[in-house]
Order: structure tokens, then C-alpha cells, then sequence
């Protein structure tokens, strides 16, 4: 049995909690959360130990493995106590913010021998699964093209984050896509150039970018273009908008996980989500689907399907999208 505690129970740690809570081969260990009244609520849901600081909890607690759930600035820290003490790891994406903890977090990982997953839950998502093998079939023919759209509305960074202002859109959103087109076009990136929009938010009192365009240039001539923003209207019928199209030499594929095959109209007109369901007092979905692949790597002592070596690759990307933005040319990779 894996005894797994988790750090950071925002939305994502709860949804981790119960992913492992109702997992076989698992069992919920302890939580730890700096906020008291929300360590408070979850481990009274989840009937559990309580910790403040992740660092008495890894002590008192020596769990097998530990889901690091904070924020996306604060992910190198528990990494670094966990792999200290041997203890296994699946990390929010991004792995980290900068170059420089990436690495560290990385050298940690390889230096203790511990399994460490991060958490690019889209390649457990239905549609980007059926989207690589029909890559891997051939189908598609040598790919040219790639474009990604993954937006949020402005109830993510204004509501959902106390800590946007903290994070950009790019850290928060970006790595999905980057992910994907490094896992989708198996390329080497060579160049990258980026840039950004900050009026919307920050006359709201949230002090960070509105939206960033990026390009991200592979060295086969390769490329593949991304929007982010967290902007949008709360009107829309869902919270997010995420597109990816893939485009090759002797065909196409249009995925929209947006539209979830069902149209609500009442009150608002909404697209009620189906890719997460609860079935019969258990969750389904493509990250419950990664933490029981996570659980399944240690149980059956294999690599995990993200690792942290491509938890660093999209770091350094992203980072150097930003860098893109702040000096407004291209930055190269290599």
C-alpha cells in the first residue's frame, strides 16, 4: 500500500485527495496547508493528519510519496525535502518558474533515485491520446503545424488565484500547450519569441499579464503557434477555452475540449463538464487517470509517462518565452 500525503489543498489538491483516497493501491497519509481554515476543512473531509509546515509533515508522516499541489511558484521547496528524505514525487505542472529550481529540483530527483512525475495531465486526456497514436500511426504524415489556445475567463485570475498577481498567465496556462507540442511534434525546439498585453487586469487590481501570443520554432522549420489569456468574459458557457490543432503533410487533426457533448440552456447557456465526472461516488477523468498512473509507477517500479527531465524542457521554454516578451526579440534554445 502507497501511503501518499499531499501539499497545497487548493482545488487541485482536493481533486489529488480524492483521486488517491479512492485508489486500491493507495492510502491518503496526511495534508499540509499553510492556510489554517482550509487545512481545517480538508482534514476534516478527508479524515487525515493535519500539518501547517510540509516539512513536520514528511517527518513525522515518512510518507512513500508526495503530491506537491501549491501554488506555481512554490513547488521547489517540498520537492527538494521530499527527495531529500527518498520520498516520491508528483509535481504540478509547471515543475518550476525558473531555470535555475528546475534544475535544482531535478538534480535532487536523480541524486536520491526517486520517481518524479509532473503533472502535464493532458496526456492522459482522451482526446490528445487518441490525437498521439494517430501521430505515431503515420497518419498524419510529417507534421508542419501546430496551434494551441488554452484561455481562462477572468474569474481564474480575479477569483479562483488569491495569488495571480504572483503567477503570469504564461506560468499558469503555457505549459499545457508547450507540453503538448514537445509530446505531439517529438522535435527539438531551436528558437521561441513571445509577447504580452497587461492592461485588464492590472487596472483591477491584479498586478500581472492579460494575455501572451508566443511562437515556438523547431530546428526541422517546424512551428508551432500558442494563445494564452485569462481575460475572457464569465459569460462563456465553460471556464476555459482550449483548442489544439496539428496540421502535417497528409492530414489534420481539430481538438476542442471546450464543447463536452452536452449544451445546458436555463438559467445561463453552458457546456456542463463531462471530461471529470463523478460515477457512482468515484471520480473519472484524465487526472484522476495520471495519479493512478503515478500510483501504478511505484507500485509496478516504472518510469512515469512525464518525467521531470520534460517537467525541465518546458521550463526552460516557457522561461525563455518570457525572457522573449521582457526584451521583445527571439530567444534561442540552444
Amino acid at each position: 500500500m502507497i501511503r501518499i500525503s499531499i501539499v497545497g489543498m487548493g482545488i487541485r489538491g482536493h481533486l489529488f485527495a480524492r483521486a488517491v483516497a479512492q485508489n486500491h493501491d493507495a492510502r491518503l497519509a496526511a495534508l499540509s496547508d499553510v492556510n489554517p481554515q482550509v487545512l481545517a476543512e480538508a482534514t476534516a473531509r478527508f479524515t487525515v493528519p493535519g500539518y501547517a509546515d510540509c516539512r513536520e509533515m514528511l517527518e513525522q508522516e515518512r510518507p512513500d510519496a508526495l503530491i506537491v499541489a501549491t501554488p506555481d511558484f512554490a513547488h521547489c521547496q517540498p520537492v527538494l525535502e521530499a527527495a531529500r528524505r527518498g520520498i516520491h514525487l508528483l509535481v504540478e505542472k509547471p515543475l518550476a518558474t525558473t531555470v535555475a529550481e528546475a534544475e535544482q529540483m531535478l538534480e535532487a530527483v536523480e541524486r536520491a533515485g526517486v520517481c518524479c512525475q509532473v503533472a502535464f495531465e493532458n496526456r492522459w486526456n482522451p482526446a490528445f491520446v487518441q490525437a498521439k497514436a494517430a501521430i505515431t500511426r503515420g497518419e498524419l504524415g510529417q507534421i508542419e503545424l501546430m496551434n494551441g489556445r488554452l484561455n481562462d475567463t477572468l474569474y481564474v485570475p480575479t477569483r479562483m488565484l488569491s495569488w495571480a498577481a504572483r503567477s503570469t498567465v504564461g506560468w499558469f496556462l503555457l505549459p499545457h500547450l508547450v507540453d503538448l507540442a514537445l509530446w505531439l511534434g517529438d522535435k527539438t525546439p531551436s528558437h521561441c519569441y513571445a509577447s504580452t498585453t497587461k492592461r485588464m487586469l492590472s487596472g483591477l487590481g491584479v498586478d500581472t499579464w492579460d494575455a501572451m501570443q508566443a511562437i515556438l520554432s523547431f530546428d526541422d522549420g517546424t512551428q508551432a503557434a500558442f494563445e494564452t489569456c485569462w481575460i475572457l468574459p464569465a459569460s462563456l458557457p465553460t471556464m476555459f477555452d482550449f483548442k489544439f490543432e496539428i496540421v502535417g503533410q497528409h492530414g489534420a487533426l481539430f481538438i476542442d475540449t471546450q464543447d463536452q457533448m452536452i449544451h445546458q440552456a436555463s438559467q445561463t447557456f453552458t457546456y456542463p463538464g463531462t471530461l471529470v465526472v463523478e460515477i457512482d461516488g468515484r471520480w473519472h477523468g484524465f487526472p484522476v487517470d495520471m495519479v493512478d498512473s503515478f500510483i501504478a509507477c511505484l507500485v509496478e517500479g516504472r518510469q512515469p509517462t512525464a518525467t521531470a527531465e520534460e517537467g525541465v524542457q518546458v521550463t526552460r521554454i516557457v522561461a525563455a518565452l518570457h525572457e522573449s516578451a521582457q526584451r521583445g526579440q527571439v530567444t534561442f534554445l540552444k
